[in-house]
């Protein structure tokens, strides 16, 4: 049956680009507590069915990598939705 009130599904995206961790002269790149924010309210959007998540990474820091990792985890967990990584 065709509908025209079919309610369409959200997908919250988060893009991360860059070295993981603090590298170079200017000290940019993707660190844990620039990433902490986004990640919460990309969780708390009560009308995402679920989480994308894009890296683009050359490397960088193991320890801010396992960091993002478990935290993202931790909030796909405690919101009871699904989070995609496409790396």
């Amino acid at each position: 049956m065709f509908s025209f009130f079919k309610k369409k599904k959200i997908v919250a995206h988060i893009k991360l680009n860059g070295v993981i961790g603090n590298a170079g002269k200017f000290k940019q790149g993707i660190d844990f507590a620039g990433q902490e924010e986004i990640i919460k309210k990309a969780f708390s959007l009560k009308k995402a069915s679920c989480v994308a998540i894009t890296i683009n990474s050359p490397g960088g820091s193991p320890v801010q990598s396992h960091m993002i990792y478990n935290f993202i985890r931790q909030e796909a967990k405690n919101s009871k939705k699904k989070s995609n990584c496409i790396c």
